[in-house]
């Protein structure tokens, strides 16, 4: 299913695995995709301006790292990125994981250690303090890397999507991974 958390800023058609999303007024809002099979939902960042230049002023996290896929015991550094506003410092950012018995989290600002502690699936969410939306990062850990394939996932080639006012409409397309 599909859904949009302000259809103010954006209007959707969903038609199976796509959807369409059409601008209305300049904002963010979220898109938020969700399969029966899928632990979590995929959220996409709906970035709506009259220019490219009023899009590149929205302030978001954003990540090249939105599915982690580790082995008990070890660890990964993860990164987001910061976009619209100014780097500031470690403080404003938070990271936290919605399953503390699966995953440790060691942050420092933009970026965090990941250390996976049991088998099991953890939503990792980051805020900033300039930013409206969380970023989240979904991280599978299985006690073999083959084994991480009984986690289905929610999947797109986007994570943010740009439309302006008056201009196309765009559609996103999903896939259940895993």
């Amino acid at each position: 299913t599909w859904e949009i958390d302000d259809p103010s800023i954006a209007a959707i058609s969903p038609l199976g695995d796509k959807c369409y999303i059409v601008p209305k007024v300049p904002g963010q809002a979220r898109l938020i995709v969700r399969h029966a099979d899928s632990t979590y939902d995929k959220n996409v960042l709906i970035l709506v301006g009259k220019t490219q230049e009023d899009i590149d002023g929205l302030s978001y996290l954003t990540t090249t790292q939105n599915v982690v896929r580790m082995v008990t015991g070890t660890q990964q550094t993860v990164s987001v990125r910061l976009s619209g506003t100014s780097e500031t410092s470690a403080a404003d950012y938070a990271w936290t994981s919605d399953n503390p018995s699966v995953l440790q989290i060691v942050d420092n600002g933009a970026t965090a250690v990941l250390s996976g502690i049991t088998a099991g699936v953890a939503r990792v969410t980051v805020k900033h303090a300039s930013c409206v939306y969380p970023l989240d990062i979904t991280v599978i850990i299985s006690n073999t890397l083959q084994d991480a394939s009984s986690n289905p996932y929610i999947t797109s080639g986007q994570n943010i999507l740009t439309v302006t006012k008056d201009g196309a409409s765009k559609n996103l397309s999903v896939t259940l991974a895993g």
